[in-house]
């Protein structure tokens, strides 16, 4: 064997010469000959933040606003299915979770989401749940207890709660063990819809039903839900989504600490979910969701919540905002950044939007695709052994604490202005996040942002993409002969009684109402039924200016689609 020979003693200290930020630059303005420094290496955003092209110890400087913020390895892969059918919901579902997916992510259609059973209100956005039934079908063959369920009620938490115990009764399971989130969120749906049934003391006491009952009979199920993707999917900054889904969470908190239920702060928050999209913006994503859960800690420390009642259940999913139907395979690379951006910045789950989901329903080898991108981050890339990947990062925890520090700010203006319910009604969030997505679209047309594919490097090659969509027609008459059947087939007097029992407890408030529920759930009780006894002493409307929901790229496509000729 031949002789080993002698390594050399590396000094770093000696053996590569110092430097510093200044000598830094002065090389740097030699390589931009005469461009000047600040308008060409330093980056404004839509945050009014403005990145440097370097950043060092004396930019971060521990000032962050806590420690450890993205502190997720694990996730679930919780793909949505955009069925509206509960048949063909379920079908793809367990064909999901044989290929692995680990959650159940079930949105309920728009009648749904607002407590209605009219089928011409029916949309390929969710699942159309009315029944019992509908809920035994979407879920049919699925483990309850190995399967965190994450459903997306819209107004109709207790009623899809209550479908859900039952369900579990008729299984012989004990729901108890059940785990996921039956995310009920008023304030986000009445600025995606401009509307809601219900005044905001009638969604806060259902809040407050629920999530006593949960605690009691659900421990592992959380039941409010703080949704920002609203304020993103029309235009808003980090900064913006941040404050709104803070003072969204905070008016939750407030809501039903008055309720008188006895619920402690830590009861609210460890079952309250929030949920973020995340867009192309690397570095700012991940600071978005890592500045969240030192914000979130900072407003429970106020409400007095101990540390175990400040930590944050974060769900992301892929930005709808940034997808485009030119060149819209490029659509997968995006998704595969904002899928590294989410778990870089610790989310507890996620969804990946399959790539052609702007254009059409998804099909088999799209959702193939978006769900694999997860599997190889997990799998192969083996992100999951990671606990905060960013963390130390000068560029990123600087970052983190300045998107702290403007969503601090911004949320106590809110605050101020009387809360999340009083800024939407006036239009605060209306107007400032349509300052924002105007700013957005001079810079599309102008090509300062670039989508690739789309305005930057396009495929002229490319056929103009039709959208397809699903006619409902056959969805609408199988839905109106299902629930016509369904109402034959059960006792109507029985039913009757057990609605009436909901509208006798809602006016005294002296028993629990989840036992009410299910009994009317038993006997045969449909999802508007349930609902409008519930909301019995009510006949108020919360309302407010709908956020325009739209992707960043849509007026530039449609306008291009129509020189060329071809159908949008």
């Amino acid at each position: 064997m031949p002789e080993k020979l002698p390594l050399p003693e590396l000094d770093f200290t000696s053996d590569f010469t110092t430097s510093n930020q200044d000598k830094w630059r002065q090389a740097a303005e030699q390589l931009l000959k005469g461009k000047p420094f600040d308008q060409t290496l330093l980056t404004p955003t839509y945050e009014e933040i403005t990145l440097k092209p370097i950043y060092t110890p004396d930019d971060f400087d521990g000032k962050v606003c806590g420690s450890n913020p993205g502190i997720k390895g694990h996730w679930e892969i919780c793909q949505e299915l955009a069925y509206t059918e509960p048949a063909e919901f379920n079908s793809a579902l367990v064909e999901a979770l044989q290929q692995g997916q680990t959650a159940v992510n079930l949105t309920l259609d728009s009648a749904g989401r607002h407590g209605m059973d009219d089928a011409q209100l029916t949309t390929v956005t969710g699942t159309a749940i009315s029944t019992l039934e509908d809920l035994q079908t979407a879920l049919e063959s699925v483990d309850l207890f190995e399967t965190p369920l994450f459903i997306e009620p819209g107004l109709t938490g207790t009623a899809v709660a209550a479908f859900l115990v039952e369900l579990c009764r008729l299984r012989g399971l004990d729901c108890k063990n059940l785990a996921g989130c039956i995310a009920s969120d008023p304030l986000s749906e009445l600025a995606r819809t401009g509307s809601i049934d219900g005044s905001e003391s009638d969604q806060n006491r259902q809040l407050a039903q629920l999530t006593l009952w949960a605690k009691n009979h659900m421990p592992a199920m959380r039941t409010i839900g703080v949704d920002a993707n609203p304020y993103h999917n029309a235009g808003a900054n980090a900064v913006q989504e941040l404050a709104y889904a803070m003072a969204t969470g905070a008016a939750y908190v407030r809501g039903v600490l008055n309720e008188d239920t006895n619920l402690s702060v830590f009861d609210i928050t460890s079952r309250m979910r929030f949920s973020f999209a995340v867009g192309s913006n690397f570095f700012m994503e991940i600071a978005k969701l890592r500045a969240a859960r030192l914000l979130w800690r900072e407003i429970i420390k106020i409400f007095g919540g101990n540390e175990a009642a400040q930590q944050m259940f974060l769900h992301a999913r892929s930005s709808h905002w940034n997808k485009t139907i030119l060149d819209r395979h490029v659509n997968i690379l995006r998704a595969g950044t904002e899928a590294l951006s989410a778990l870089a910045g610790g989310c507890d789950s996620l969804h990946v939007a399959p790539f052609d989901s702007v254009i059409q329903p998804a099909g088999t080898l799209s959702q193939r695709l978006a769900r694999n991108i997860q599997l190889i981050l997990k799998a192969e890339s083996h992100l999951e052994r990671v606990a905060d990947p960013a963390a130390g990062s000068w560029y990123v925890e600087t970052l983190t604490r300045e998107i702290c520090e403007k969503a601090w700010a911004f949320f106590q203006e809110i605050e101020a202005k009387g809360g999340m319910l009083a800024a939407l009604t006036a239009g605060l969030p209306q107007r400032e996040i349509a300052n924002t997505a105007a700013e957005r679209a001079e810079n599309i047309k102008s090509k300062k942002d670039r989508f690739v594919g789309a305005n930057a490097f396009p495929n002229p090659k490319e056929a103009p993409a039709e959208k397809h969509e699903n006619s409902c027609l056959p969805v609408y008459e199988n839905r109106i002969m299902n629930l016509a059947r369904y109402k034959r087939e059960r006792e109507t007097a029985a039913v009757s009684a057990a609605l009436e029992h909901i509208r006798n407890v809602q006016n005294d408030r002296q028993e629990e109402i989840m036992p009410v529920v299910l009994a009317a759930v038993k006997a045969g009780a449909t999802l508007e039924e349930i609902c409008g006894a519930l909301l019995v002493n009510s006949d108020s409307e919360l309302e407010a200016e709908a956020l325009t929901q739209h992707r960043g790229l849509e007026a530039f496509e449609n306008s291009l689609i129509q020189k060329s000729g071809g159908a949008a």
